[in-house]
């Protein structure tokens, strides 16, 4: 299993889109590079120096709609880790 640790600041989270020859969006992807990260959860860098690794964990996307389900799951994950939690379950459907 390959693990990409979040909370440290360590990881560099840089959004990146692909065009055809006519301009037209291809698709977007989200590289993820561990120890290139600026030290502070939070806040970014510029992304100035980035470079393709064969070391990236990446994420494709083809469609909008499957961004917001990543984005739903990480709001779930979010309410599962903090205090208000308290065990409550969270269902899931087919629907954006």
């Amino acid at each position: 299993m390959n693990i990409v640790e979040f909370g440290k600041g360590t990881t560099l989270i840089m959004p990146v889109i692909t065009e055809n020859e006519n301009h037209v969006l291809e698709y977007g992807r989200i590289f993820l590079q561990e120890g290139k990260g600026c030290g502070t959860v939070g806040k970014t860098n510029s992304g100035n120096d980035f470079r393709m690794s064969k070391k990236d964990f990446v994420l494709k996307f083809t469609n909008t709609a499957s961004i917001d389900v990543l984005i739903r799951s990480l709001n779930d994950l979010k309410e599962m880790m903090g205090d208000t939690y308290k065990g409550k379950v969270i269902e899931y459907n087919n629907e954006i």
